[in-house]
């Protein structure tokens, strides 16, 4: 690329065109090779896009029922300079009210991410958020969805989320404790 005319262009021009092409104004699903291809052009700029991409972004992880085994490998995999870049890592999960039950996906999946991001060492405990999302069953009648008992139920859910993301980062920080 040192020969290009792209590599004449001054540096903080080339700057704004990456931060431009590698930022969003929403959050992106963090999943394996989500990267984009203008990291993928030449060394020369990956090293210069890669922080770039990572740290202009917040990204979300959607937690599904059984998820939870595959998005820890997938963090796991995640290079621990990458991680500790990302401004918000939004860990997203589901509460799913149907009129026949009124049930709670279970929140395995959630502790065993919540358990691999406190793992990692590089996550600052204000980097990760909760997010929870409502699903409805598709004959829920529209007065039942907004009633208190379902706000109350959503409120427990990012309630105990958020607590399970407390416990893991608390529980990780003394360890780091003991091991010294």
């Amino acid at each position: 690329m040192d020969g290009s005319s792209f590599n004449r262009i001054p540096a903080e021009i080339r700057n704004e065109i990456f931060e431009l092409a590698l930022t969003t104004s929403g959050p992106i699903e963090l999943r394996r090779g989500n990267e984009p291809g203008l990291l993928q052009v030449s060394r020369q700029i990956r090293q210069e896009t890669q922080g770039v991409f990572w740290a202009g972004n917040d990204f979300i992880i959607d937690i599904t029922e059984g998820s939870g085994g595959r998005l820890a490998k997938l963090i796991a995999a995640i290079d621990p300079v990458k991680l500790s870049q990302i401004p918000t890592i939004i860990l997203r999960s589901r509460l799913f009210i149907s009129r026949a039950q009124r049930r709670w996906i279970p929140m395995d999946d959630v502790e065993i991410v919540a358990d691999v991001l406190a793992d990692r060492d590089v996550v600052a405990k204000e980097q990760v958020k909760m997010d929870v999302i409502l699903e409805f069953h598709e004959d829920l009648p529209l007065f039942i969805r907004s009633q208190p008992y379902v706000q109350t139920r959503l409120q427990a859910r990012k309630a105990v989320c958020e607590w399970l993301w407390e416990c893991a980062y608390s529980n990780r920080a003394l360890m780091r404790q003991c091991r010294i």
